[in-house]
C-alpha cells in the first residue's frame, strides 16, 4: 500500500505537469527591427530620378533674401550605394565636353556617372533574419538586424542619415543658405515612423517617389543682419529662426523619358538669304553690298527672339578643350512644362 500511494502521488504530479504544459501559451515572434530603414533595391544604379528642392516656409526674421516658394534648378540623377555613403550622380555631363571632349559618340557606357549632386551618410547595412543558435543552427522566434553573416554589399537593407547633404552643390538649399551668411545650421528630418504618422512633413521613401522634408534651424550672422536689415527695412529683428524645405525625387519612367523635346531659345537668331548666306546690314539698317568697300563696317543681321517673348531659361555652358568656355557655346533652353497630354 505504501508503494501504491507513492506511485499514485507520482502519477498525479506528472499529470499536473503535462496539463500545465498543455495550457501554456506559445510565445509569438519578437521583432527587434527598428523602423526607418530602406531597401537597397530602390536605389539601383540602373534607375534614373528627377530631383527638385523647394523652400516651403521661412520665419519672418530670417526672410528677405530667401522666401517661401524659393525653387532651385531641377536635375536628373542616379544613385550609387557605397559602404558609408549614398551618392547621387548626374546622368549627364554637367558641362558638355568636360568628359568626352564634346564628342558624345565616344560615350558607350549607358550607366554614366557625372558630377555628384548629393551625398548622404549610410549608418548601417543589414539583413532582416531570425536569430539562431550558432551551435545547432536552430532558429529562434527573435527577428533582428543581422550585420555579420554577409558582407555589406550583399545585405538587403540600409539606414541613411537624410539630415545633411555632405556635398552641397551650388544649386542646393545648403549652398543657398551659406551664400546668405547664415551661421552653420542644424537640420532635422522626421522619419516615417508610427509616432510621426500624423506628420505631413515626414520622410517618404518608395520605389517611385522620395520626399525629404527638412527643417533647418539657422542663425543669421552680423553681415546678413546688417545687409538684409538695410535693404528690407521692414524686418523687425534678426534673431535665429527656422526654414522648412522639401527635396522631392521622382523616378524617371523609361518609356516617356525622351518624350520631352527641349526648346532652344537664344537671344537672337541670324537671318539668311535664299542661298543660306549671312545677311549683312550697316549701322543704319541698310543692306550691305557684298562688293562694297566698307564691308568691314557691316554687321550680321539678327532677329530678336528672347526680348520679343521672354521665357525663364536654363543656360548650359559647353567647353572646348583648346579654347575653354565660349559665348558661342552657350545653350539657352526655355523652361517649359508639358502639362497637357
Amino acid at each position: 500500500m505504501r508503494f501504491s500511494g507513492f506511485f499514485n502521488t507520482g502519477f498525479a504530479v506528472i499529470a499536473a505537469a503535462l496539463l500545465a504544459g498543455g495550457c501554456a501559451q506559445t510565445v509569438g515572434d519578437i521583432n527587434r527591427v527598428q523602423p526607418g530603414y530602406h531597401s537597397k533595391a530602390i536605389f539601383a544604379s540602373e534607375n534614373k530620378w528627377y530631383v527638385q528642392e523647394t523652400v516651403t516656409r521661412v520665419d519672418n526674421n530670417v526672410s528677405g533674401a530667401i522666401f517661401d516658394g524659393y525653387v532651385l534648378s531641377n536635375d536628373k540623377l542616379r544613385w550609387k550605394v557605397e559602404e558609408d555613403k549614398l551618392l547621387a550622380y548626374r546622368t549627364y555631363e554637367n558641362v558638355p565636353g568636360e568628359t568626352y571632349g564634346g564628342n558624345l559618340e565616344q560615350k558607350t557606357d549607358d550607366l554614366y556617372f557625372g558630377s555628384p549632386v548629393a551625398i548622404y551618410a549610410i549608418t548601417s547595412h543589414f539583413d532582416i533574419r531570425r536569430e539562431y543558435s550558432t551551435g545547432t543552427g536552430e532558429q529562434s522566434n527573435v527577428i533582428s538586424e543581422n550585420t555579420t553573416d554577409r558582407p555589406w554589399y550583399e545585405r538587403e537593407y540600409m539606414r541613411v542619415d537624410w539630415t545633411k547633404n555632405l556635398v552641397p552643390s551650388i544649386n542646393s538649399i545648403d549652398s543657398a543658405m551659406s551664400s546668405l551668411s547664415f551661421m552653420p545650421a542644424t537640420s532635422r528630418v522626421y522619419q516615417d515612423t508610427p509616432n510621426e504618422a500624423s506628420n505631413s512633413r515626414r520622410l517618404t521613401v518608395s520605389d517611385e517617389f522620395i520626399q525629404i522634408p527638412t527643417t533647418y534651424l539657422v542663425n543669421p550672422d552680423a553681415n546678413y543682419c546688417y545687409t538684409v536689415g538695410t535693404v528690407y527695412w521692414y524686418m523687425s529683428n534678426c534673431a535665429p529662426g527656422s526654414i522648412d524645405t522639401v527635396s522631392s525625387f521622382v523616378r524617371v519612367d523609361p518609356d516617356t523619358e525622351y518624350d520631352f523635346v527641349p526648346v532652344y531659345y537664344p537671344d537672337t537668331i541670324p537671318v539668311r538669304d535664299k542661298d543660306s548666306n549671312r545677311v549683312l546690314i550697316d549701322q543704319w539698317g541698310n543692306l550691305c553690298d557684298k562688293n562694297a568697300s566698307n564691308l568691314a563696317e557691316c554687321n550680321e543681321f539678327r532677329l530678336d527672339v528672347f526680348s520679343r517673348f521672354g521665357f525663364f531659361r536654363t543656360e548650359r555652358l559647353t567647353i572646348d578643350r583648346k579654347a575653354g568656355y565660349l559665348d558661342s557655346g552657350r545653350i539657352p533652353l526655355a523652361n517649359t512644362w508639358p502639362i497637357w497630354q
